[in-house]
């Protein structure tokens, strides 16, 4: 344990063994806000849309936060994110990778790390604290949290230890694709569907072809890893997205299940990056039988405009609507749930736009339907 980690109070509770699968957790929906003292940041239930406040953890920022997909023996969530800011007890600043105890926001683990998250982790299959994510230099990080390994059962401890799999490792590109130079990483989720086996799905930015003087461009892409999680060893682009999404800006892809068992892929877009505008798109996605990613033609729809990248699209409401995040005026700008297109066929089968139009209406802990604003900066939203 790094010094910084005693001195935020990392706790000796950390010591709980492996999580119990639980249903879709709670939703980081308040952006960084560089103040002292820290406020709290603020999580959506997917079930219900209830807005719960978690206090800043050691009294320091909390950004770019995922939450587990099990709980502990307490029937807590984790959340891994970036944790910055100088901590109680100390007049150093620090920033790092944080895993924390939901909601109470515990400090179970703190790592000091120059491989700084630049975008919301994501939690690799099984019931241990590890996550992928990706760092300012464009890298695939995978991460052990190993704060509680006395307490794994040995089975797991040596599995981890024998596959080299502890730590903190970068993960190597021995893919083909992209063509030329090694992609660089801005965003990405992870795919986990039993027909398909565990995919990557990538925003990187790479040349667009294979020349040295094809242009330079952000493309969405598949990617699987080796069985050891330590490499990339096949990618791809996303086939069919090429047209709707060259020379544009992509960020935040996120990936669902419609209501006939196919897939979707929601993604932010704009041409405009600077001035914001970014645009929420949906698509249905499909696999060929050699494994590759493509869109079903005709099948892209814009949800809605002037998003936030802050907040990836996030299922919501049983899968059937997304979270957006608009800014605004006010500190924390507005949420909206926007649901997806429907027929009988279970999606729209013409592109087009079809946000829903919001309604305004008093912030409240029930249940959120399609199109109702939050107005996430007044503390009335806050529930505990």
């Amino acid at each position: 344990m790094s010094a910084m980690a005693a001195c935020i109070g990392t706790s000796s509770s950390a010591s709980r063994r492996p999580g119990i699968a639980a249903a879709t957790g709670p939703v980081l929906v308040s952006p960084a806000r560089k103040r002292t003292p820290c406020p709290p940041t603020l999580w959506a239930e997917a079930d219900t849309g209830r807005i719960v406040a978690m206090p800043p953890p050691g009294g320091m920022d909390l950004d770019l936060a995922t939450c587990s997909p099990w709980v502990d023996e307490l029937g807590r969530f984790q959340v891994v994110g970036r944790l910055s800011g100088t901590p109680a007890n100390s007049s150093r600043g620090s920033v790092g990778l944080a895993r924390i105890s939901y909601p109470d926001g515990e400090i179970l683990d703190f790592i000091e790390t120059e491989a700084v998250p630049t975008s919301r982790p994501c939690w690799l299959p099984g019931p241990l604290p590890r996550v992928l994510y990706v760092a300012g230099d464009g890298g695939l990080y995978r991460r052990l949290f190993d704060g509680a390994r006395s307490k794994w059962p040995a089975s797991d401890r040596d599995e981890i230890d024998n596959a080299g799999r502890s730590g903190q490792k970068r993960l190597d590109w021995r893919s083909p694709f992209p063509p030329g130079d090694v992609a660089m990483v801005l965003d990405f989720t992870w795919l986990r569907d039993a027909r398909f086996g565990d995919i990557l799905i990538l925003v990187i930015k790479a040349r667009m072809g294979p020349e040295p003087s094809d242009p330079v461009g952000d493309q969405l892409c598949w990617a699987r890893l080796a069985e050891t999680e330590d490499a990339v060893i096949d990618s791809g682009p996303i086939s069919g997205l090429q047209d709707a999404t060259s020379g544009r800006s992509l960020r935040a892809p996120s990936v669902g299940r419609t209501e006939d068992g196919g897939l979707f892929l929601a993604y932010l877009s704009t041409d405009r990056p600077a001035a914001g505008g970014w645009e929420l798109h949906a698509v249905r996605l499909s696999f060929e039988g050699s494994g590759r990613a493509r869109i079903v033609a005709g099948t892209d729809v814009r949800l809605a405009e002037r998003c936030s990248t802050y907040l990836p699209p996030a299922l919501a409401a049983g899968g059937e609507c997304l979270w957006a995040c608009q800014p605004t005026d006010a500190d924390l700008g507005r949420l909206v749930l926007v649901a997806l297109p429907r027929d009988h066929r279970g999606w729209l089968r013409l592109a087009g736009d079809h946000g829903i139009e919001p309604r305004r209406s008093s912030p409240r802990g029930d249940r959120l339907l399609p199109g109702r604003i939050i107005e996430s900066g007044r503390s009335s939203t806050c529930r505990n």
